[in-house]
């Protein structure tokens, strides 16, 4: 049986994660880099795998005193349930994914659907802004040579039904 996230991923994983904040007025601000932790499981019957990850981000808009500059960053959790079907002829099989994060999805469980090949995987689903069109959010894994490569879009909805990707995280580990 091949699973969508191969066991072979699984393992504790470092390395650097890049928050994009296209919003904020000072393009200095935009990109928010720290030290990032990952963890991929994958339970030993081939059903699911979870991958845990850790980052940190303190806003500079949070820091208004210097009494908060010295709490420093915060740090923030995530957690992705894979679950999917066994690899089909061509390589790949749909996957999905149930997705939290203590800063970009704190409230709910998302839904992503999409597909996976055993070393890479990406899933889309849709979230509520009120008074707007839902938005979309992409989540995509995979590898290349030995980093690990994890990152996610926000996507905005366009009147004509497309989607535009705006980079939202992206993060390389290396294996521990």
């Amino acid at each position: 049986m091949a699973f969508p996230l191969n066991s072979s991923l699984a393992g504790r994983w470092t390395g650097e994660s890049t928050l994009h904040l296209s919003w904020l007025e000072n393009e200095a601000d935009r990109l928010q880099s720290a030290p990032s932790n990952l963890e991929i499981s994958v339970d030993p019957s081939g059903t699911f795998g979870v991958i845990r990850y850790e980052w940190t981000y303190q806003p500079v808009a949070e820091m208004n005193s210097p009494e908060d500059m010295e709490k420093g960053p915060v740090l923030h959790y995530g957690c992705v349930l894979v679950s999917g079907a066994e690899l089909d002829e061509s390589g790949s099989a749909a996957v999905s994914l149930g997705w939290s994060d203590s800063w970009h999805q704190p409230s709910a469980v998302m839904s992503l659907i999409g597909s996976g090949d055993g070393s890479s995987l990406s899933a889309s689903g849709t979230y509520e802004v009120p008074g707007y069109p839902e938005w979309g959010w992409t989540v995509r894994l995979g590898v290349d040579g030995d980093l690990l490569r994890f990152e996610m879009d926000n996507r905005e909805p366009g009147e004509d039904g497309s989607w535009t990707d705006h980079p939202a995280v992206r993060a390389e580990y290396r294996r521990i």
